[in-house]
C-alpha cells in the first residue's frame, strides 16, 4: 500500500476518533439542563425537573420539535441525578462514567428510594432497633395538609418537622419471661372452676408484648417508659395535578409501640382558596371583569397562570356579557396521564372578578 495512502486512512481514522470524542464531549451537562448546583439535593432537582417540564411539555408544545427533544433531556437529567448510584458514576466520569456503569449493570434502584421508599414510604424506624415477623400492625395517624392551586399545578417538595411516640433504644432490655402471655396485649388466664375443671380465657394486658414475654415498667434501662418523644424531617412529595382530598402515605411512621409495627401515616390534601381560580376537574376556571364598552368593541387582556406565564384571552367581536371562552390546555395537568385540562373563562359585565 502506497505511503500516502497509509497517511491518508490513518488521518480518516483520526479524524473520526476525534469527531467521536466531541461528539461526547458536546452532550449537556445533566445539572446546567436543569439549572441546578452540583451540591443540589433531590428536592430542589425535583422542583427545577417540575417547572422545566411544565415550560417543555409537549401538550403545550404542539409541533414544537425543539421543545419534544428538551423535555427528553429533562427528564434523562432528573432521571440520572435522582438515582444515588447513577448520580455518583456521572458525578466521578460525566457520561462516560454513567454510560461505563449502566454497562457495568449497576443496580440504580428507586431514585426516590432514600425519601420514600416505595412510594411515600419506607422510613424503617429509628436507630435500627429490633422489630419481629408477624406482629401486628399499630393504628394509622390522619393529618391534614394545606397546599395552593399553584403547588398542585407545577408541584412541590415539602419538608417538615413530623413528631411521634417511638420505643426506647434499650426497651428489648425490659423483656421479662411471662408463660402466661400469649402475644402482644393478651395474657391466657387459668382458673379452676371445679374439681378437676379448668378453664383457660383471655384477658387484656398491655405488658404483655410478646409470646412468653412482658415488659417490665421499672426497667431502669428505660427509665421514661418504652416510648419517648421523637422527630424527623419528612418530605411531602406533591405531584402535578393531585386533587383536594388526595392521600399521601408514609408507610410505619405512626406512633411505635412494643409488639406491634407501626401503623402509617396519612396526609390528606386541602386546596387552600386561590384569589381568582377555582379547580372542577382538570379545568380551571375565571371570571374576567370587562367593561361595557370592552364587551361591545372588543378587547385584550392578559392574566398570569399558576406558574407565572402569562395566558393573552381577547375577543374582537361584541359577546354577550356572560359568555364563556375555553383556552386548550391551560388547566390543571391530570396526576395520572400528564395532559392538561382547559381554562374556562367566563367574561362577567363590567361586574367582578379577577
Amino acid at each position: 500500500m502506497p505511503g500516502w495512502v497509509r497517511i491518508f486512512l490513518y488521518l480518516c481514522l483520526l479524524s473520526a476518533l476525534l469527531s467521536g470524542v466531541v461528539a461526547k464531549e458536546k452532550k449537556e451537562d445533566f445539572y446546567k439542563l436543569l439549572g441546578v448546583g452540583k451540591k443540589a439535593t433531590d428536592r430542589e432537582i425535583k422542583k427545577a425537573f417540575r417547572k422545566l417540564a411544565l415550560k417543555y411539555h409537549p401538550d403545550k408544545n404542539v409541533g414544537d420539535e425543539g421543545a419534544e427533544e428538551m423535555f427528553k433531556k429533562i427528564n434523562e437529567a432528573s432521571e440520572v441525578l435522582l438515582d444515588k448510584e447513577k448520580r455518583k458514576a456521572y458525578d466521578r466520569g460525566g457520561h462516560d462514567g454513567l454510560e461505563q456503569h449502566n454497562q457495568g449493570g449497576g443496580g440504580g434502584g428507586d431514585p426516590f428510594g432514600d425519601i420514600f421508599g416505595d412510594l411515600f414510604g419506607g422510613f424503617g424506624g429509628f436507630g435500627g432497633r429490633r422489630r419481629q415477623q408477624g406482629q401486628p400492625k399499630g393504628a394509622s395517624v390522619q393529618m391534614e395538609l394545606d397546599v395552593t392551586l399553584e403547588q398542585l399545578y407545577v408541584g412541590d417538595v415539602l419538608e417538615f418537622d413530623y413528631v411521634r411516640s417511638v420505643l426506647c433504644d434499650n426497651w428489648d432490655e425490659c423483656e421479662i419471661d411471662d408463660p402466661e402471655c400469649q402475644g402482644p396485649g393478651i395474657r391466657m388466664v387459668t382458673r379452676r372452676i371445679g374439681p378437676g375443671f379448668i378453664q383457660q380465657m383471655q384477658q387484656r394486658d398491655e405488658r404483655c408484648i410478646a409470646n412468653g414475654k412482658r415488659y417490665d415498667p421499672d426497667c431502669e434501662a428505660c427509665p421514661d417508659g418504652p416510648t419517648v418523644t421523637g422527630s424527623t424531617v419528612l418530605q411531602a412529595d406533591i405531584e402535578p395535578g393531585m386533587k383536594h382530598g388526595d392521600l399521601l402515605k408514609f408507610e410505619g411512621m405512626a406512633d411505635e409501640l412494643i409488639g406491634h409495627t407501626p401503623g402509617d401515616l396519612l396526609m390528606v390534601l386541602r386546596t387552600k382558596q386561590h384569589e381568582y381560580f377555582t379547580r372542577q376537574g382538570d379545568d380551571l376556571h375565571v371570571t374576567l371583569r370587562i367593561t361595557l364598552a370592552e364587551a361591545l368593541a372588543g378587547f385584550s387582556k392578559t392574566i398570569k397562570h399558576l406558574d407565572g406565564h402569562e395566558v393573552e384571552i381577547a375577543s374582537a367581536t361584541v359577546i354577550d356579557c356572560n359568555s364563556v371562552k375555553y383556552i386548550e390546555k391551560e388547566g390543571m395537568p391530570n396526576h395520572e396521564t400528564g395532559s392538561f385540562g382547559n381554562l374556562v373563562v367566563r367574561q362577567g359585565s363590567c361586574c367582578k372578578s379577577a
